[in-house]
């Protein structure tokens, strides 16, 4: 079976109970991550008073596969930037 890229937005739309977060948890077993977007879920849990450790407990529950961050991605992610500014992309986005 295919893997599931997901973003930070799905896996904080999930840890919210948000609209979407059924589809989501539906496939989370098969999801995959960039260590860019984990990091920004990361970021939003902490700006939201979440302890370290409650973190690192709620990304070992989620099991999910991180996809490291390489140099050609990097290059590839900063090229974009110019060219998505208009649509407030952010680096996660184009990661």
């Amino acid at each position: 079976m295919s893997k599931i890229v997901v973003d930070a937005s799905a896996i904080l739309a999930l840890l919210n109970q948000e609209k979407g977060s059924e589809e989501i948890f539906q496939g989370i077993n098969n999801a995959v991550i960039s260590s860019v977007n984990l990091s920004e879920v990361v970021a939003k849990l902490a700006e939201g008073g979440v302890a370290e450790k409650d973190i690192e407990q709620i990304l070992a529950n989620l099991g999910l596969e991180v996809i490291p961050f390489n140099q050609e991605q990097a290059l590839r992610a900063g090229i974009l930037c110019p060219l998505t500014k208009s649509l407030g992309l952010s680096l996660g986005d184009r990661a």
